[in-house]
């Protein structure tokens, strides 16, 4: 444990105008300035309703520690060499225990599969058709996965979950290989994380439209968009915010539509955990409301949040 304190369809026009948000390789990226008047988030200005009143205080009375589990990425929990954190879960998570008065736990994980365990190993079938409800081991050890999840119907299954932010899954490749339609993806390769959501989804998806699929794993999200960019894979699919920031490294890849609707993008705590759900979804609130959600992701994602969700909701109803 660490301790600190030809006419594109709408999608494809909806994915441009993410693109549109990321400043081009030849600017400078500077995230938008924050409001000068922002108030100071407050416990009471969260108004907590009295199961998370009743969840805060007993977790008081115990010691007053609030256990996450984060996975290290650049725009969700990284270390810095001067021994800070940077990444907007973190700061979202130190923020709420500042307000709260809780002591900050981070468990650090380096797989994916590693959120999802049961006895120590991940069903092969999960999120694949298998009908699974359990709790994973590394949450029954947590109070929260704070990390950028999407909500599943498998996952919710094993957990409940936090709302945060909008997503969609978006399909890039080099230019000049874009797609028209599903059945160009056939005998295709794509870099995924293996055991990723995205993977799962391709799978799904190849498996409904009978195509032909590869995979090419990499670690991290910036090893995969250069896999494509080299040639050692055709396609990454990966969430719009990714591909909105990583316009600037890789101006070599361009857009093609993909077939998956709006997702949302949360955090997780255990199914009977309703106090911790409902402080840590009246925390939310207050920090949208008050411009410390909107600070922190500009200054993490170098875009403004308010142009973001326009970009990806625009298509929502498609």
């Amino acid at each position: 444990m660490r301790r600190t304190s030809a006419r594109p369809p709408a999608l494809a026009m909806a994915c441009i105008a993410l693109f549109s948000c990321a400043p081009r390789p030849s600017q400078a990226p500077e995230p938008p300035a924050a409001p000068p008047t922002r108030a100071e988030l407050t416990l009471s200005g969260l108004a907590p309703e009295p199961v998370a009143a009743e969840w805060l205080e007993a977790r008081k009375a115990a010691g007053g520690a609030f256990r996450v589990a984060m996975r290290e990425r650049a725009d969700s929990y990284m270390p810095q060499a001067d021994g800070s954190v940077k990444g907007f879960d973190y700061e979202l998570v130190a923020e709420f225990c500042r307000v709260t008065g809780l002591e900050l736990e981070v468990s650090v994980q380096r797989t994916i599969e590693a959120f999802f365990t049961l006895e120590g190993a991940m069903p092969a079938d999960l999120g694949q058709g298998g009908d699974y409800s359990f709790t994973p081991d590394l949450l029954e050890k947590v109070d929260c996965y704070a990390g950028p999840f999407g909500i599943t119907e498998w996952r919710k299954a094993l957990a409940d979950w936090v709302p945060l932010w909008p997503t969609r899954n978006v399909l890039a490749g080099r230019k000049g290989e874009e797609i028209d339609g599903v059945r160009d993806l056939d005998g295709k390769r794509f870099a995924v994380i293996e055991d990723s959501i995205q993977e799962k989804s391709l799978s799904t998806l190849a498996a409904a439209e009978g195509i032909s699929i590869s995979f090419v794993y990499g670690l991290d999200e910036e090893t995969l968009f250069g896999l494509v960019e080299t040639g050692g894979a055709d396609y990454v699919l990966d969430a719009s915010v990714v591909m909105a920031k990583s316009r600037q490294r890789h101006p070599a890849l361009t857009l093609s539509p993909f077939p998956e609707p709006v997702i949302t993008i949360g955090w997780a705590v255990k199914k009977d955990d309703a106090g911790l759900a409902s402080l840590l979804a009246a925390f939310v609130r207050a920090s949208q409301g008050n411009g410390f959600f909107a600070e922190r992701w500009a200054a993490t994602f170098l875009m403004d949040f308010g142009d973001y969700l326009d970009a990806v909701l625009a298509t929502a109803g498609s």
